[in-house]
Parts: structure tokens; C-alpha cells; sequence
């Protein structure tokens, strides 16, 4: 395994709440959530997002 820069636990406040990390490492960025391991992001370096969230996704507090 390739070494971490950096984690960081985040969370945001306001109606729509994530409480995740955010990873960044040498060749990459990416955000997990801590509301079942889902993977949200994944930034390899120099590129965009490689991921995609539909804009039908429905999140509520306290729901995987």
C-alpha cells in the first residue's frame, strides 16, 4: 500500500449533513462516508471526479 498524506474527518452542517473523510494522498483525492463506507469521490491527480452522483440521489440525515 502507498502512504497517505493526509486524512481529515469532516463534517458540514446545514440541512444536508456528511460526516466523512477526505483522503488525499500523493497521486490522488477522495471523500468516504462514514454512513456506510460509501466512496463519494475519487480524484485522481490532475484529473476530475471519476465518480458521478445521480441528481435523483435522496440523502436524510441518519440513513445510509
Amino acid at each position: 500500500f502507498a502512504q497517505v498524506t493526509s486524512i481529515t474527518l469532516n463534517q458540514e452542517s446545514g440541512e444536508e449533513r456528511f460526516e466523512g473523510l477526505n483522503i488525499s494522498h500523493a497521486h490522488c483525492q477522495a471523500k468516504v462516508s462514514l454512513y456506510g463506507g460509501q466512496v463519494l469521490s475519487f480524484k485522481p491527480k490532475g484529473h476530475k471526479d471519476v465518480l458521478w452522483l445521480s441528481e435523483q440521489a435522496n440523502y436524510q440525515v441518519g440513513k445510509a
